[in-house]
């Protein structure tokens, strides 16, 4: 008997543990090195967007603001961002032109055809140093207000990709007219009160529209921190002249790196 324990120990003692074998897909291998190399290139090109900012800004005479109606400033009894704008540039370049040019209820796709088909701001994208965009929101606005809260939903992803599409192809025109011209593009907030039905789906949905703003080379605003105070909200949409403040006070903020004093 005890023999037979001996010998019993004796073989377990000479098994060794398994050893793992890590099996890597070929293609999961291939996909996470097209991610990083997209990755790299994005921040790299950003990276030169940002140092040609910095050069083509250090003396600004003209702004143009286009897009919707945040853009313009509904619900405010100040003209919005502009004269905010205005007074913080001229505190560092001396006198500067803001031209305000937004338009209630224009969508990405209504922005494209007044750059493109009709040549609205031509020669103002010529003599400007900076353009500040509000767009998108009315993109997913006229499925709510047609169908409500799902129809948002149902067509979220096809009208965010429409969106990127025609943000690239305002970005080239403008470009174009002016390569000297530096962009600055908000991207969404959430201003829905935290009860709200669908607030957590429309925060996710809110961060992915975003990010897929990170492949641009621009100068993107986040305005995330605009949709925590509720006391900053002329309705569920639009900012109150307080809610303009904040939001030329985050521009000013992420632009502040780039603008550099005469």
């Amino acid at each position: 008997m005890n023999d037979k324990v001996n010998s019993i120990h004796h073989d377990v003692g000479k098994r060794r543990p398994k050893k793992t074998r890590l099996i890597t897909s070929p293609i999961l291998l291939a996909a996470a090195a097209y991610v990083g190399i997209n990755k790299y290139r994005q921040a790299k090109k950003l990276n030169k967007y940002m140092e040609q900012a910095r050069t083509n800004t250090k003396h600004i005479r003209r702004v143009l603001i286009l897009g919707d109606s945040v853009a313009k400033g509904y619900g405010s009894p100040n003209g919005g961002i502009t004269n905010y704008l205005k007074e913080h540039l001229e505190s560092k370049f001396g006198e500067v032109n803001v031209e305000n040019e937004g338009i209630v209820h224009l969508t990405s796709e209504g922005l494209l055809q007044k750059l493109i088909n009709e040549k609205l701001y031509d020669q103002q994208l010529q003599d400007s140093n900076l353009v500040f965009i509000n767009i998108g929101g009315n993109d997913l606005l006229q499925h709510f207000h047609k169908d409500g809260a799902r129809a948002v939903l149902k067509n979220f992803f096809k009208v965010r990709s429409n969106y990127i599409k025609n943000l690239q192809h305002i970005i080239e025109y403008i470009e174009a007219i002016n390569p000297a011209i530096t962009i600055v593009v908000n991207n969404l907030y959430n201003s829905l009160e935290k009860d709200y039905q669908f607030f957590g789906l429309t925060g996710v949905l809110i961060n992915y529209w975003n990010s897929s703003m990170n492949k641009l080379a621009i100068i993107r605003v986040n305005t995330k921190e605009l949709g925590r105070k509720k006391d900053l909200w002329a309705d569920m949409v639009h900012p109150n002249q307080e809610g303009y403040k904040e939001l030329s006070d985050l521009i000013i903020k992420q632009v502040s790196n780039v603008l550099e004093e005469v």
